[in-house]
């Protein structure tokens, strides 16, 4: 019989060990993944943190633990794999949200076919282990395919069937690609669910507004998951605006019997009035009209509607009247006069800050109102209801309207396209925390010492032994050379190492005082600062550099790599590497080091380190007051600011929001047309002045800086009021700039640099372009648009009594923790100091006086 040969011995054994491992080891789950939301409503924005749904199912006989992993590109060129751990049911569907900064683009197209890459791994003991499914997705392959929204757009959030009227902001005029009478159009993310919401709040971050309709059971907010409905707070609570519209019949929100009341019914009943608004039943809408449309008529004049009013005597602090229906007020007192039964002067809706966001309550079904059809473009119309609310300024118009102005002799209508300023682009940001210099000195170095090893151990030192007749040395010559070399780059490679981490910073540090008359009532709620960073560190050596924002602290602060928009030219480095972004751990990033620098930024909750520096406080000795004068109409305000921050205040503005709602907008009969009376009108009245320095310790006299003549009218429309100072010291500027704009604007002068980060502050507010034109007088309109930074607009703070105090404290420290491998860094930059204080509301002054009829002027 033959021996067997050493090579059968050998597939006989692997054989067997292959038939034994298919006992031993089971096979790998099948799991099929579907991306079903890209972005929260499928809408998304370029360089914005964006939600994504994805569904898995596995057909494992038993519960997979699995870690699902979406890849996306940063700044380097690297990718930051966001991840999240979760148990998979056999055959079952399970759906969850992953989180990530998605790269800045030009245009929204340019991602709407990026692919990224899903990963499925399974999880042994918390460590990832093999992967199970991997796809290659991108936004057009949504389950219904997304949609993007251009740097240039703003984002509003519907949850319910209907718009209320928001489409305004979206939808411009037949003909036109914009809309003449705004900055910044909107995209309306509309048919939202109570059922579909993120469940971190940064998968909210790109909407600036939610409006909150309707009463069925995909919108009750009792179908708000616990984890969803913490997002939602925290997102208003870091700046978001929360608009719940009543429904005309039903309380889903269970006002009246939560709140102070007591009780929990759902995610926000802590937070709302324990007083029930009153219900009036069956009100002429066209006695409600002035509030809700500049128009006098309707298409069928007995139409009526159920509308809740609030009592401004009941309502729990911090709530405050902010819409109320128009009425006479006495000639002597000021005060309004209206009979109890009727509508006039009662509050339609009402609101209370929440952290640095605010809840607002409107007691008139506007999805009801809507969809009857009452007007022409519908009711209500979004200057009369939605700039108050939201914080926004610009008129809106409907397309006949737009069509009246166009075709009158001679046209009122500016049909030349409006120039654009982009306030400077991701430059804006990007410049002032460069820290390129001494990456590009390393690179330099760098080259330098290979190019001067290659002449020595090439065709220097060969030319030099040929000289000397000692070619057959230049192998040794080559070695001796390659070996000194390799101790200097180690030596400079030890010295990178241990070389000086760094960061430079741009960041805004926003506190909201508390009155001490609202101690009481916001005891519960803890008192923070919030800042907006972004930052360049120095990461020297190379491997892997740990970077965290208040590591220890307990709020879902957020870090990410970031890149100027549209994205800049920054190079890309060849070795792209992978580094995971925990969904548990937001403000860790465990990152590729290259002994060079990064840009990263941050979105961060919490206290200020006592030694960074005390923020503005109120001299107890002389608190804030605001002082109206009901008979006059005039308004003033005495108080006394201090702080002691670590160096001086620089261009510092100070704005007082005063009690006065500003006059309902109107129109105006001009040349047989009709045109708004007081175009892009804001909608609160208030004083605006500029203060060269305010040094630490020194007095601010809230009087002396911005009433120093005494009390003024309170819609006074002279050099200190607020808009014509927004208009003045903003627009007319960029205006005599414009040529600058067919191409980026070199900011290279502090005083322009300042001012463009002032409008990021208040951008909603800037002065809108004109539209309308007095023939022969010509007009050349521009429209401010903003990329960047969406984040810092105070401008919904602008539509509300308030204190706003914005400076600027130069060569100062990152206030926010900051550690690089558990150590805080040296650091230096620009902080944007804001100090906001709410001011209480006064009755008679927010009741706007009846429109006048149009007439002629």
């Amino acid at each position: 019989m033959a021996r067997p040969s050493l090579l059968s011995l050998a597939a006989s054994a692997a054989l067997a060990s292959a038939i034994a491992a298919s006992f031993t080891a089971p096979a790998a789950a099948q799991v099929t993944v579907i991306l079903e939301q890209f972005g929260v409503g499928n809408v998304f924005r370029p360089g914005d943190w964006t939600a994504i749904r994805v569904q898995l199912r596995s057909d494992a006989p038993a519960p997979l633990p699995v870690r699902l992993a979406w890849d996306v590109p940063d700044a380097d060129g690297d990718l930051a794999s966001s991840t999240r751990s979760l148990v998979l049911s056999p055959g079952q569907a399970t759906s969850r949200w992953l989180y990530g900064r998605l790269p800045p683009a030009a245009s929204p197209l340019d991602l709407e076919g990026e692919v990224f890459t899903l990963r499925v791994f399974e999880e042994l003991e918390g460590e990832r282990g093999r992967e199970l499914a991997v796809a290659r997705v991108s936004p057009a392959t949504a389950a219904v395919p997304a949609r993007g929204v251009a740097l240039q757009e703003d984002l509003l959030g519907a949850i319910g069937t209907g718009r209320m009227g928001l489409e305004a902001y979206e939808t411009p005029p037949p003909g036109l690609s914009t809309i003449p009478s705004i900055n910044e159009m909107a995209v309306v993310t509309s048919g939202l669910g109570s059922a579909g919401l993120p469940d971190r709040w940064e998968g909210l971050a790109s909407h600036s507004a939610l409006v909150w309709g309707g009463d069925d059971p995909n919108t009750r907010p009792g179908g708000v998951g616990i984890e969803e409905g913490r997002a939602l707070r925290e997102w208003i609570a870091r700046g978001g605006t929360l608009v719940i519209v009543l429904p005309e019949t039903g309380n889903p929100w269970m006002l009246g019997t939560t709140g102070a009341a007591g009780g929990r019914g759902h995610f926000l009943s802590d937070l709302l009035p324990s007083t029930a608004p009153e219900i009036r039943e069956g009100v002429l809408v066209r006695e409600m009209l002035p509030a809700l449309s500049k128009l006098a008529g309707l298409r069928d004049m007995t139409a009526r509607m159920s509308v809740r009013t609030f009592d401004p005597t009941t309502l729990d602090a911090p709530w405050i009247p902010r819409l109320a229906f128009p009425a006479p007020h006495a000639p002597r007192t000021g005060l309004v006069l209206a009979e109890k039964s009727s509508i006039e002067g009662k509050v339609l809706a009402i609101e209370r800050p929440f952290g640095f966001g605010r809840i607002s309550i409107v007691g008139l079904d506007l999805d009801a109102l809507r969809r009857r059809a009452l007007q022409d473009g519908g009711l209500p119309q979004a200057d009369c209801i939605w700039n108050p609310l939201l914080g926004r300024r610009g008129d809106s118009l409907t397309a006949a309207e737009y069509a009246s102005l166009e075709k009158s002799e001679p046209p009122r209508l500016v049909r030349r396209p409006a120039d654009l300023a982009d306030l400077g682009g991701g430059s804006l940001i990007a410049r002032p925390i460069e820290l390129s210099g001494r990456a590009a000195l390393g690179i330099l170095a760098a080259l330098g010492l290979f190019g001067t090893y290659w002449l020595l151990a090439g065709p220097l030192g060969f030319a030099v032994l040929r000289r000397w007749h000692r070619e057959r040395w230049s192998w040794l010559v080559a070695v001796g050379v390659a070996a000194v070399f390799t101790v200097i780059a180690w030596a400079g490679s030890l010295a990178i190492r241990q070389g000086e981490t760094r960061i430079e910073h741009l960041t805004f540090l926003d506190h909201v005082a508390r009155p001490p008359s609202l101690d009481a009532a916001l005891a519960a709620e803890p008192q923070f600062q919030r800042a907006a960073s972004w930052f360049s560190a120095s990461l020297p050596g190379y491997g892997t550099a740990s970077i965290a924002i208040d590591p220890d602290g307990n709020q879902r602060n957020i870090l990410s790599s970031w890149l100027a928009p549209p994205g800049d030219a920054r190079g890309r480095f060849p070795d792209v590497r992978r580094y995971e972004a925990s969904i548990d751990s937001p403000g860790v990033l465990e990152i590729p080091a290259r002994a060079t620098s990064t840009t990263l930024a941050a979105n961060w909750l919490g206290p200020v380190d006592p030694a960074w520096g005390r923020l503005p406080w109120i001299d107890p000795e002389a608190p804030v007051e605001v002082l109206v004068d009901g008979a006059s109409g005039k308004v003033s305000l005495r108080g006394r600011l201090l702080h002691d921050l670590k160096g001086t205040l620089a261009d510092v503005k100070v704005i007082h929001v005063n009690p006065y709602r500003a006059a309902l907008p109107s129109l105006l009969r001009q040349g047989g047309v009709e045109v708004v009376a007081k175009p892009g009108a804001m909608p609160q009245e208030g004083r605006f002045v500029a203060i060269a320095a305010w040094n630490p310790g020194e007095v601010l006299d809230l009087a002396a800086a911005l009433y120093p003549e005494g009390a003024a009218p309170a819609r006074d429309a002279g050099p200190s009021s607020l808009a014509t100072s927004i208009k003045a010291r903003y627009y007319d500027p960029l205006a005599a700039q414009r040529g600058f704009f067919g191409s980026q604007p070199d900011l290279v002068t502090q005083d322009e640099s300042t001012r463009r980060l002032d409008m990021l502050s208040i951008y909603s507010m800037l002065a809108p372009p004109p539209y309308l034109q007095n023939p022969p007088t010509g007009v050349e309109p521009l429209r401010i648009e903003r990329i960047v930074a969406r984040e810092v607009d105070l401008s919904p703070w602008l539509a509300r009594p308030c204190l706003i105090v914005i400076g600027y404290l130069r060569g100062s420290a990152i206030p926010l923790p900051v550690t690089i491998d558990g150590e805080a860094p040296p650091s230096s930059g620009l902080t944007v100091v804001r100090w906001i204080l709410p001011l209480p509301a006064v009755e008679a002054a927010m009741v706007p006086d009846p429109r006048p009829a149009p007439n002629a002027d």
